[in-house]
This record gives structure tokens, C-alpha cells and sequence, in this order.
């Protein structure tokens, strides 16, 4: 777990110069996360978030970049585990800490983010969340080997005091 957590925060760091790039990391139990990271589409996800909140008489959310690399780890582990809780069995928040309110939406399979967002829209947790109580907002997007995508979004109404919180456990 620690190696594919420096391994994602170096590669995230990569984020202004880079759109997308291939991961290729092991956890500490041995499982290989590979696949691509897409910074193009999770600014448009935020974009059609934003403009939907406006639709819906709400203020644009901020894209917080202290959220936007736990939702790509998020991204990655529901490429290995399709689940609000993460394969090292935690809740999904454990992959920080934070203050105020927070949400996640996950998603998989779509092949556009408008594809994405729409089938979001559609659903009632998912369309809560995004006009919900809530000033920031982080996206990921994670395309596996076999072209699976995807999707996550994680609200916050406070702010990230830390990421990558460390448990000393490894994903099982």
C-alpha cells in the first residue's frame, strides 16, 4: 500500500503537465492496478457538475486539488474493487481526512463524461450529492487495461486536512 501510494502521488503531481498518463503499480499484497488516469475528462466532469448546479439555482463548487488525488486513488482501488468501501476493507473516506460534510459517487462502464454525468443525473443518491450541501469537489477518472472506466466524484464542505491517511494495513 505505501508503494502504490508514492507511486500515485508522484504521478498525480504530474497533473500540470499531463492529461492522462498508465499506471503501473503493485499494492503491498501483490495486486497489480494498471491502467490511465484522465485529468481531461475529471475537469470536464467538475465543468458539467458546476453547470448543472447553476441549472438547479446553486453556486458552482470549487475543484479543490486536495480532493482531486484521493478521488483518483478512489478511481484506481473500484478498478480492483467496485465498492464505497475500499479493498483494504476501510470506508472509502479513510482515503483522507477532512472537515465538514462529505459524499462520494462512483460509477463504472460509461465511455464519455457526459455519458457519466448523465446516468448521474438520473439517479437519486448521485444527483443529491451533486446538489447537495457541499463547496468542493474532487473528480478521478481511471481507465483499467481492459478499457473499463471509471468514475468518481468526492464532495467536501470543509476542507482536507490530509490524504492518503495511512492505516499500517494492506488491501487483502
Amino acid at each position: 500500500m505505501k508503494n502504490l501510494i508514492k507511486i500515485i502521488a508522484v504521478l498525480t503531481s504530474l497533473v500540470i503537465l499531463l492529461s492522462a498518463f498508465t499506471v503501473v503499480a503493485y499494492a503491498e499484497s501483490g495486486i497489480l492496478i494498471r491502467g490511465t488516469f484522465n485529468f481531461d475528462y475529471a475537469n470536464e466532469i467538475v465543468g458539467r457538475i458546476n453547470d448543472y448546479r447553476v441549472m438547479n439555482g446553486l453556486s458552482k463548487l470549487k475543484y479543490d486539488c486536495s480532493l482531486l488525488e484521493p478521488a483518483m486513488i478512489r478511481a484506481a482501488e473500484c478498478s480492483i474493487k467496485f465498492s464505497h468501501t475500499r479493498p483494504n476493507t476501510k470506508e472509502w473516506h479513510t482515503v483522507m481526512a477532512w472537515e465538514g460534510s462529505l459524499a462520494e459517487n462512483i460509477s463504472k462502464g460509461f465511455s464519455s463524461p457526459k455519458e457519466s454525468t448523465d446516468a448521474y443525473y438520473k439517479s437519486d443518491g448521485h444527483r443529491e450529492n451533486m446538489l447537495g450541501d457541499y463547496t468542493r469537489v474532487g473528480v478521478g477518472v481511471f481507465t483499467d487495461d481492459n478499457g473499463t472506466n471509471y468514475w468518481i466524484h468526492v464532495f467536501t464542505g470543509g476542507a482536507v486536512k490530509e490524504t492518503y491517511k495511512e492505516t499500517g494495513e494492506t488491501y487483502r
